[in-house]
């Protein structure tokens, strides 16, 4: 079992800042790069690439603002997602982050707490869909068995980049 300063890589709040503004910037590039590739966003994903590496070294609150940062900085710059999609993306993205959070404050393994909080994100946000006359439960729940690559991709690269970060900070003196 692992505490939540343990697996936390950075626990200094300036190196949280600038990490959580390089994110943000990358949570830009990432959904091109999905989308230039040909792939679509929908199944992969991208706005959460930069949430789910950040979910293996940032602290609550920082993860928090991220979640809505990256998608908010998409929208009004690119027009992606639209509304309604932006406001499941950013309901999916707190409810990520805070179901991760209470899991690592228990000490569970962030290998089994990471997969466990991204799916309970994914549907959670049926919530939403009670609120909002054009997204019938129908078309939320397509969307979220369509973004099942994204689910496993997002839980790959944290899962990866934890064991990676794990091994720096074991091998380091950060």
């Amino acid at each position: 079992m692992y505490s939540i300063e343990k697996t936390r890589i950075f626990v200094d709040t300036k190196i949280e800042n600038i990490l959580l503004f390089t994110l943000s910037v990358l949570s830009l590039a990432c959904p091109l790069l999905v989308h230039s590739l040909g792939w679509k966003g929908t199944e992969f994903l991208p706005i959460f690439f930069t949430l789910s590496l950040a979910s293996c070294f940032m602290s609550f609150n920082r993860l928090a603002i991220l979640a809505i940062v990256n998608p908010t900085i998409n929208m009004l710059l690119t027009g992606m997602p639209p509304v309604p999609i932006y406001y499941f993306l950013v309901f999916e993205g707190l409810a990520f982050v805070a179901l991760l959070v209470v899991l690592r404050k228990r000490n569970v393994n962030f290998y089994l707490a990471m997969p466990i909080s991204f799916i309970f994100a994914r549907f959670s946000s049926i919530i939403i869909s009670f609120f909002i006359d054009s997204m019938p439960i129908n078309r939320w729940f397509s969307g979220v068995i369509n973004g099942y690559k994204g689910i496993i991709v997002n839980i790959l690269i944290s899962l990866l980049l934890f064991y990676a970060f794990g091994l720096i900070k074991k091998n380091s003196k950060i």
